[in-house]
């Protein structure tokens, strides 16, 4: 009886774990042996590499793989430099046959062929004919307000109508309409948003009132129709979009401080206090609660988490999950969220024992970016000047294991300085010794780090974060607004030229 129990029991486990994986086999024709086959399946949304698998293919172009699916979801695929996006479901299956010469997988059989076949006809994932280009070359970036309602939206509805007509006219249930019929509109929406709010050259003060026509008609998010993933980017274009009216509301009101900001129902000066104590991404959330359904907020918050977690800031972390836990303590997230805490509290225990992350002696009283320069004589310096608040920032450290592993062995040295408030300081220790940030680091508040650009750059030049300066092993600037880490062997090439030099 204990053997029956025991063998039931295993076949059990075996029966859900097969039944929270996606089957995705096919054949890649003309496979050239080299063009890999990879699919990401995003925590809620965003595409982000430790989420990609890469898909084996054998000698005859054929694959088959289990993927992780807990859920119905939207999932990317991306082959020979095309990217596709797949709705996978537990249990389910899909075969298919592609090449890079063709615009989209061909569906072969499979119980999601029919819904994906209709998903990659909509193309939901492509870029619109108006933001092709890059906007300094485009001629869409240069059409006016007053004419982008010919040029760019009344097309792109034509566009969207005819997407929403193969929805209705499809043999698909109900179930999956709803949801194509949400995210196609989704698109429709927040693709307008961009174009708007940063593609077109507009001043800024001009591209309010046009987000405002596309928006001010349109209900704040509400519970996503799963799967979901663009109406999830929707929902965050409207935080932008009300965080932006709110800035004018309180504009159009002299600046005063006496006036309630919509949205947020907090004074501007109150914000900006909670924008120094807790970050950008706390207020933003109140700026949610305030405006979304409980489920969209929710769903909101728990992707906020996820990347605060990503990007090892562990003070955001704790803040936002501390909210997270008091509005929605029986969430589905909650279990990974947790889990990710302990992960990045473990983390930061270990990185105590890291003396490859330094700071410089003394650092608060040094006013000049040579006193550090001083210490460091003999070796070439690639100077980062950077925030834990800037995501640019963030973006390029992980692009800069790569860059030290280049230079491990050679007389290169790499500094560190931030530009955080005062009280920060103990959120930045904990930002770069979990993100183990080997080299030389300083902070200054926004009124001290003023000296250092002023000996960094001549008067009036621009200012941004980051920036990056290189100097020779004397001490002496080299190079003046430096490459970034991202920018790879040109980088390399720089540091490599100033190494050379006596």
């Amino acid at each position: 009886m204990k053997r029956f129990l025991l063998l039931f029991g295993l076949l059990f486990i075996s029966s859900q774990i097969l039944l929270a994986q996606f089957t995705l086999s096919g054949h890649v024709r003309q496979w050239s042996g080299e063009d890999a086959l990879n699919v990401n399946i995003p925590f809620i949304y965003g595409y982000y590499n430790e989420h990609s698998y890469n898909i084996p293919i054998d000698s005859h172009g054929n694959f088959h793989t289990n993927l992780p699916v807990s859920e119905r979801k939207l999932i990317y695929l991306q082959h020979g430099g095309q990217s596709h996006l797949i709705m996978a479901e537990p249990g389910g299956s899909l075969q298919i046959s592609w090449d890079s010469l063709h615009a989209a997988p061909e569906v072969l059989q499979g119980s999601t062929a029919s819904v994906n076949q209709l998903l990659w006809k909509l193309n939901l994932n492509s870029i619109p004919f108006f933001m092709q280009e890059e906007s300094a070359k485009s001629d869409y970036a240069k059409i006016s307000p007053d004419h982008w309602t010919d040029s760019v939206r009344q097309p792109w509805k034509a566009h969207y109508d005819e997407q929403v007509r193969m929805i209705r006219h499809s043999e698909l249930d109900d179930t999956d309409k709803k949801w194509l019929l949400a995210e196609t509109e989704a698109n429709f929406n927040q693709q307008l948003y961009y174009y708007a709010s940063g593609y077109s050259n507009w001043p800024k003060e001009e591209r309010l009132p046009v987000i405002a026509t596309l928006y001010d008609s349109i209900a704040a998010p509400q519970a996503a129709v799963s799967p979901a993933l663009l109406q999830h980017y929707y929902a965050d274009s409207y935080t932008r979009y009300l965080e932006m009216k709110a800035f004018y509301y309180y504009l159009q009101h002299g600046s005063s401080n006496e006036i309630l900001l919509p949205y947020y129902q907090q004074r501007f000066d109150s914000l900006n206090n909670q924008i120094k104590i807790n970050g950008k991404p706390f207020v933003n959330w109140l700026l949610v609660k305030n405006s979304f359904t409980p489920a969209a907020a929710e769903t909101w918050l728990a992707q906020q988490v996820w990347l605060q977690g990503r990007n090892k800031d562990l003070a955001t972390y704790r803040q936002l999950f501390s909210e997270f836990k008091k509005n929605y303590p029986r969430s589905r997230w909650m279990s990974s969220l947790a889990g990710k805490e302990i992960q990045l509290e473990k983390l930061l225990a270990q990185s105590g024992n890291d003396t490859s992350v330094r700071l410089v002696a003394n650092y608060k009283e040094i006013r000049s970016i040579y006193k550090v320069l001083e210490q460091l004589r003999g070796k070439v310096v690639y100077l980062d000047i950077w925030g834990t608040w800037c995501g640019p920032c963030r973006m390029e450290l992980a692009y800069t294991p790569q860059l030290k592993q280049r230079f491990a062995g050679k007389e290169v040295a790499f500094l560190y300085l931030d530009m955080d408030d005062d009280e920060k300081d103990g959120k930045w220790r904990e930002f770069i010794k979990l993100n183990g940030m080997s080299g030389w680091h300083l902070r200054k508040n926004k009124t001290e780090i003023e000296t250092f650009w002023k000996e960094l750059l001549p008067a009036g030049a621009s200012i941004g974060y980051p920036t990056y300066f290189i100097f020779d092993k004397k001490g002496k600037l080299a190079v003046t607004q430096a490459l970034r880490p991202s920018d790879g062997e040109k980088l390399y090439e720089q540091i490599e030229e100033v190494l050379k030099r006596k």
